[in-house]
């Protein structure tokens, strides 16, 4: 297998795999999602 097909094959995984997490947290309250909690990340908000 070539580089540039290992590299192509990584970056559709990693976009596959964020898709997955995007439509899961869609499917959570959004008050969830804006809620602060002790952590490095405090809250997620989204655009």
């Amino acid at each position: 297998m070539k580089e540039i097909d290992k590299t192509e094959e990584l970056v559709n995984y990693n976009l596959w795999a964020n898709k997955q997490l995007i439509n899961w947290l869609k499917t959570n309250d959004k008050e969830l999602l804006i809620k602060e909690c002790k952590s490095s990340f405090s809250y997620l908000r989204f655009k």
